[in-house]
């Protein structure tokens, strides 16, 4: 079943309520869908835009970038990134608090750049880091009573923020 235009139903076929059934009004509804997805842009095109998008992007596809896989993460690496983690920083879904991760033993260390190096390898950032607790804050001195008076905070994973680092180094690096 897809969606139709109820307007674009045409006499005669099965289409009820805005759905198609039949494979002609299916094939119909699908060709519409991409008349409208590849539209041209309608002008006034920017044109020293779209001269300044095509020389930034030129020299990418005049030298693609290797296929080898990014460098492996290092202890030190690790640490310098938990170093720099803000201790005052509320923990994310995880549970991980900042505090215990100052206080990894060697066995989790390991474990950890086990993990980070397998990410990279397989170019796969886990769906559990990407999750986030969004909580609201009131602003300082406020009145409570009005929405518009809170900011969303959210809470990442702390083991999400640290691959995030490392794959903003290896980005920098790049």
């Amino acid at each position: 079943m897809l969606p139709c235009d109820p307007q674009e139903a045409v006499a005669g076929t099965t289409a009820t309520k805005g759905l198609v059934f039949s494979n002609i009004d299916k094939t119909n509804a699908f060709n519409h869908n991409l008349e409208e997805s590849f539209l041209e842009n309608a002008e006034p095109y920017d044109t020293d835009h779209i001269v300044l998008t095509e020389n930034e992007i030129e020299p990418y596809f005049a030298f693609p970038p290797s296929t080898a896989s990014p460098k492996p993460v290092a202890p030190a690496e690790i640490y310098e990134i938990i170093e720099k983690l803000n201790i005052q920083n509320a923990s994310g879904p995880d549970k991980i608090p900042v505090k215990a991760l100052k206080l990894i033993t060697p066995n989790v260390l390991t474990f950890m750049i086990k993990l980070f190096n397998k990410c990279l390898l397989f170019l796969h950032f886990p769906t559990a880091w990407k999750i986030t607790n969004i909580i609201v804050l009131r602003k300082p001195g406020k009145d409570p009573k009005f929405p518009q008076n809170y900011r969303p905070s959210s809470r990442l994973s702390s083991l999400g923020k640290i691959f995030e680092k490392i794959l903003q180094k290896r980005i920098k690096e790049h």
